[in-house]
């Protein structure tokens, strides 16, 4: 027996090293909802403070998007927030029907499209201070191949034209990975 383990001594290593980085990563996942909290920071986006979790990595932005993945691990995903100021007023349906023919997307059929039920997803105080909410969350196809999970808030804060759009897709394995603190992150937003 000890002459077959050193023999193969490099390969039982090995082993040992990707059991523990194992171990490791599931406590590290483990202990993302606990220090969800005290470790997110904030981020102001138009007139909206949003808490992003440490372990996102801003990877692009502009004046009014931003744009996270995570770094850290190979997880297909990304979370996208941006404020859009359109020079004319539209409603929040048509604007969402034209995201997604632009983001090529067809829900499957028993994708639920909720609208204006802003108590259901944020506190009282916030729920007020928005005039129009459309939540989109469930799986598709995205360009006739791609499956994909995808969770997309529109916002609208006043009469004025502007809205924001607050999305995060993945492939369907990893949707359940970040979508929770996804929508944590949505429906603990402030608006001062």
């Amino acid at each position: 027996m000890s002459e077959i383990f050193l023999n193969n001594l490099w390969q039982w290593l090995l082993l040992l090293a990707v059991l523990i980085f194992a171990i490791y990563a599931m406590f590290v996942i483990k202990n993302e909802k606990e220090t969800y909290d005290d470790e997110s920071s904030p981020l102001n986006i138009g007139q909206i403070q949003i808490r992003i979790p440490h372990w996102w990595t801003q990877t692009k932005n502009s004046d009014s998007s931003y744009y996270f993945e995570r770094t850290d691990t190979r997880y297909e995903w990304y979370c996208k927030l941006d404020f859009i100021q359109p020079e004319s007023f539209q409603k929040i349906e048509d604007i969402f029907d034209l995201y997604i023919q632009e983001k090529n997307v067809q829900f499957d059929p028993d994708v639920t499209i909720t609208t204006n039920p802003t108590h259901l997803f944020f506190a009282p105080g916030v729920s007020d201070k928005i005039i129009e909410c459309l939540r989109v969350e469930g799986m598709g196809t995205q360009n006739n191949n791609k499956r994909i999970y995808w969770d997309v808030y529109l916002l609208r804060l006043g009469d004025d034209p502007a809205y924001y759009i607050f999305e995060s897709w993945s492939s369907v394995l990893n949707g359940m990975l970040e979508g929770p603190f996804f929508e944590t992150a949505v429906s603990r937003l402030k608006i001062p």
